[in-house]
């Protein structure tokens, strides 16, 4: 039995001309896409992708979330039916993502995976508004961390630097902002 070749695919921040060329070719090869929730619903259509022969399964929304054991499952199935799969994340897969959690299952299963970094959105989305994160002579450092910790609680202290980037923050940003 053949099987199928996994990518675990970084979006970038969202927009579909921010994604590597080598994330674009892992999906015009998909037979399957697992897409994250954080990506645009027309994500795929936007850059071009042909779907009509691609099973496009998102998992999940805020009322129906995938647990990240159903998701490396269903990567391992589709790679054991012979199906190149994608697993198409937002930002970086290894930035504060489950990317190393999905390398780490398919490994223990002999399911050899191909990460493709994406655009880590803590630097280029500032980049892209003009925010300079470090500043020659003036900002010599710059942070990114999470605004959550493990289980779902917010940080009680953040890091001191020149610039602090916080990822995955919106929904709590009243309560970041006043433990900053």
């Amino acid at each position: 039995m053949t099987l199928g070749k996994v990518f675990i695919v970084g979006a970038g921040p969202g927009h579909p001309e921010l994604i590597s060329v080598a994330g674009y070719q892992a999906l015009l090869i998909a037979d399957v896409v697992l897409i994250d929730r954080l990506l645009p619903e027309d994500f795929l259509q936007r850059l071009g992708i042909p779907i009509s022969s691609k099973q496009i399964v998102p998992v999940g929304d805020e009322r129906s979330r995938w647990s990240q054991d159903t998701i490396c499952h269903e990567l391992a199935r589709h790679a054991r039916a012979g199906l190149n799969v994608v697993r198409l994340k937002g930002g970086d897969p290894f930035v504060f993502g489950r990317g190393a959690d999905e390398i780490d299952f398919l490994a223990a299963e002999d399911i050899r995976a191909q990460v493709v970094p994406g655009l880590c959105s803590a630097t280029s989305v500032p980049t892209a508004a003009g925010l300079p994160l470090t500043k020659h002579a003036t900002g010599r450092s710059f942070a990114v961390v999470t605004a959550r910790v493990v289980g779902g609680g917010i940080h009680a202290v953040f890091p001191r630097c020149d610039s602090l980037v916080i990822l995955m923050g919106v929904s709590v940003l009243k309560n970041v902002g006043e433990r900053l």
